[in-house]
């Protein structure tokens, strides 16, 4: 049984701060963050965080990963922990980001 996976969607699971992604790990990261890019963190309180653990399984394809969103935030840090040889484009690596203000 899982201690942080609670949430389903299709072709992923979801784990939130609130529920259970908050292991003394995971804090750990976002004080070591903080300290080694201090320019661009500065006072900013870490409001929320999230993981997405998506499916691998030849069965569970094609996915369409996460839609296009905008994430409320002065600062928003994304990572993928995953093996360089499963990035399919090295020159970008799946994240586009948008230079347009979010629509409210």
């Amino acid at each position: 049984e899982s201690t942080m996976w609670f949430a389903t969607r299709s072709g992923y699971l979801a784990a939130w701060m609130q529920e259970a992604f908050n292991a003394p790990l995971v804090v750990q990261l976002t004080e070591e963050l903080r300290k080694a890019l201090p320019s661009i963190l500065g006072s900013h309180q870490l409001m929320n965080m999230w993981a997405f653990k998506y499916a691998n399984n030849a069965s569970d394809w094609p996915l369409a990963g996460t839609a296009v969103h905008a994430d409320i935030a002065a600062v928003n840090v994304n990572m993928w922990i995953t093996q360089d040889e499963a990035n399919e484009d090295p020159e970008g690596g799946g994240l586009i980001i948008y230079k347009k203000q979010a629509p409210r």
